[in-house]
């Protein structure tokens, strides 16, 4: 028959649309640029310091931009649809560039 009186239907609810995940060029660009400021900046904190604590602090900052690097390189190259084969490899060989600066 229908609803019942006094009952109002309640609309239906509209299935969300998926956001695609791709990291923009921009981002991609800026988080690499963080990473590499960082590990410029732990090295030389580590080198020009002689106090043990700014020695580690240095190592420590060092290692944290690689790793925001290395993230970022691969994130980027493999997660990102907005980035063609050419620069994927290029966001590969970054990484690696990040990895053996940590060895």
């Amino acid at each position: 028959m229908g609803a019942p009186q006094g009952y109002m239907q309640q609309p239906m609810p509209q299935p969300m649309q998926p956001t695609p995940v791709a990291f923009g060029k921009k981002v991609i660009f800026v988080l690499l640029l963080v990473g590499a400021i960082l590990v410029v900046v732990g090295h030389l904190l580590a080198q020009l310091t002689s106090e043990v604590e700014y020695d580690r602090v240095g190592n420590a900052l060092a290692r944290m931009g690689g790793l925001v690097g290395f993230a970022t390189a691969v994130g980027g190259a493999l997660g990102s649809s907005r980035v063609n084969d050419l620069q994927r490899v290029g966001l590969l060989v970054v990484a690696a560039a990040f990895a053996f600066a940590q060895i």
